[in-house]
């Protein structure tokens, strides 16, 4: 369940799981939850998704879960494949 608003909202009685936080991974964490059939309540204090991208790379791994979760075919036109990523400092 995902509630975007600043007035009180009446809310089932019970969850299998509350996460606090839908960032990249609350959000990645409640889908794969919701696909076992779990009730997830999210709770976030921002009204509005961060307009900003949060990551900058990602393996594989990461692409099965999108893929998993069905959002990987939307993704996929926005993203770009290196050879790889090195970090200085």
């Amino acid at each position: 369940m995902i509630i975007n608003s600043s007035q009180p909202v009446a809310l089932r009685q019970d969850y299998d799981v509350a996460i606090v936080g839908m960032g990249p991974v609350g959000a990645t964490l409640a889908n794969l939850l919701a696909l076992r059939d779990l009730q997830v309540l999210i709770v976030d204090r921002e009204p509005e998704i961060y307009a900003l991208p949060r990551a900058v790379q990602f393996d594989g791994e990461c692409m099965r879960v999108f893929q998993t979760i069905g959002i990987a075919d939307e993704m996929l036109p926005d993203l770009l494949t290196v050879a790889g990523m090195r970090f200085v400092d």
